[in-house]
């Protein structure tokens, strides 16, 4: 069942950019194909945009979710970006019919497809801790870009909701796609901390370090789940960068402690370490 499990994904960076791509492709579709069958385009456009931005959101939510333990499809931090994707979509919307309005023709709809990529993309980027929101919002701006010339290739289809559709379903995919990319750039360029959490042999995460603290624990609100801990604190520990330390809040000892760079400790059964950047 290889497909299977990297569309849906173990646990891990591995794989992790397709899950990405493909699930953002999907939901977009599922999303776009709804919101213009439902609210239709000229005023109805940014619900359409919010109900397209909100599967984007939610899914790739899950997919972050999923390679960092945590296998719940019905997540409230799911929702809570699914509903902020939406509405940074109607925001969008918004903005795509006031830039049709000033720029007519095929020059006002790439601007607008753009300047929605844009949005989105720098609301997704909230989904990857301490990823820089200006490398996600260029992400989403390629996406658009790319997304409004599949538009122009699918433009022969019968069906204008599935060609819609299938023009955004390369925005969610190319979203997706190039913020897991971003992250990757990220990782190699900014001399950002990275933080390393191996999960077993040959199942590896690394997360940025920053001002985001990395939380370990059952909670849904951390970003690292954890299956059981006999603690029954929901938050066990937290990473957290101080200047150029990095601080780790041990919750259940009531401890609080400086990491050692390339250094390994155990968090349950998990061993985690850290690498400057």
């Amino acid at each position: 069942m290889w497909p299977f499990k990297v569309i849906v994904g173990k646990v891990g960076d591995q794989y992790k950019w397709v899950r990405f791509g493909l699930l953002g492709c999907v939901s977009a579709f599922v999303g776009s194909y709804l919101g213009v069958s439902i609210f239709g385009d000229g005023g109805g456009i940014p619900f359409w945009d919010a109900t397209t931005a909100f599967f984007i959101g939610y899914i790739l939510n899950f997919v972050q979710a999923r390679s960092l333990g945590n296998p719940k499809l019905f997540l409230t931090a799911n929702f809570k970006s699914g509903v902020f994707s939406a509405l940074a979509g109607a925001s969008a919307g918004g903005l795509f019919i006031a830039t049709r309005s000033v720029v007519s023709g095929e020059d006002g709809h790439l601007y607008a497809w753009v300047i929605e990529g844009l949005i989105i993309g720098f609301i997704i980027g909230g989904i990857i801790p301490n990823l820089s929101r200006f490398a996600s919002g260029f992400a989403g701006l390629v996406a658009g870009l790319l997304g409004f010339y599949l538009l122009k290739l699918f433009s022969g289809f019968e069906s204008e909701y599935l060609t819609v559709a299938s023009a955004d379903s390369l925005k969610g995919g190319m979203i997706g796609l190039l913020v897991s990319f971003s992250e990757k750039l990220v990782k190699k360029t900014t001399g950002q901390h990275l933080l390393f959490i191996q999960w077993s042999a040959g199942e590896q995460s690394t997360l940025l370090l920053g001002s985001d603290a990395i939380r370990f624990g059952t909670s849904d609100k951390c970003q690292v789940f954890l299956k059981s801990d006999k603690s029954e604190l929901p938050v066990l520990a937290e990473v957290r960068t101080e200047g150029d330390k990095v601080v780790l809040i041990d919750f259940v000892n009531d401890n609080r402690m400086l990491l050692d760079e390339s250094k390994p400790i155990k968090i349950n059964e998990l061993r985690i370490w850290f690498a400057k950047g």
